[in-house]
């Protein structure tokens, strides 16, 4: 199985606009049907933190 990479939009409760791309892992872990996505990449307003999550860079919230 490949890795699948999905981009999406992301807004903030702010307003700031922006997006965050996805990827799956290839290969599902032991008795998970599908492989659990991470976020890869933030653009726009976001960015993301040293755990991978997603800070919108206009007000300071983090998601995910």
């Amino acid at each position: 199985m490949q890795s699948r990479r999905l981009t999406l939009p992301q807004v903030c409760r702010c307003g700031a606009r922006g997006q965050v791309t996805l990827e799956g892992a290839a290969d599902p872990g032991p008795g998970e049907a599908h492989p659990r996505p991470m976020v890869i990449e933030a653009s726009g307003s976001f960015s993301l933190d040293d755990r991978g999550g997603i800070v919108c860079q206009t007000c300071g919230a983090r998601t995910g």
